[in-house]
């Protein structure tokens, strides 16, 4: 029966910081791209690509308020990334040279769930306002 007790460098906080999460994988045009949470970065969501060594794409939090459980943060279209940021609520594009716009500026609604049909972009878009108004 071991008696001794040590201190021990690893602690349950450092694990916890450490601890990287994939969540949705997309496996499109050579790539495999995963949003990662990263609780060393104050919880972000990253989207990065594992076959480029878990390179991080983007420097914005990625996360979609839709539903209120969160939907379909990002989607990778036609060799561009279409996202929610986390911070606004709004819809974004962006290059794989980092070149980003905004696609919407609609403060009352959260998307999720981007498909294209088309020449567009299709999305799940909730109203908050029409919410609050209960």
């Amino acid at each position: 029966m071991l008696t001794e007790s040590f201190s021990s460098p690893i602690t349950a906080n450092l694990i916890a910081k450490l601890a990287l999460r994939p969540n949705k994988l997309i496996f499109s045009e050579g790539k495999l791209l995963g949003l990662e949470s990263r609780p060393s970065e104050g919880g972000m969501q990253v989207i990065v690509d594992y076959l480029a060594d878990g390179q991080k794409l983007l420097n914005n939090n990625v996360r979609s308020k839709v539903h209120e459980y969160g939907g379909g943060d990002f989607n990778f279209i036609d060799g561009e990334i279409v996202f929610v940021d986390g911070n606004s609520q709004q819809v974004y594009l962006a290059s794989l040279d980092n070149q980003i716009i905004q696609l919407t500026n609609q403060p009352n609604f959260r998307f999720a769930d981007f498909t294209k049909y088309k020449d567009y972009i299709i999305c799940v878009a909730e109203n908050q306002f029409i919410w609050a108004q209960g």
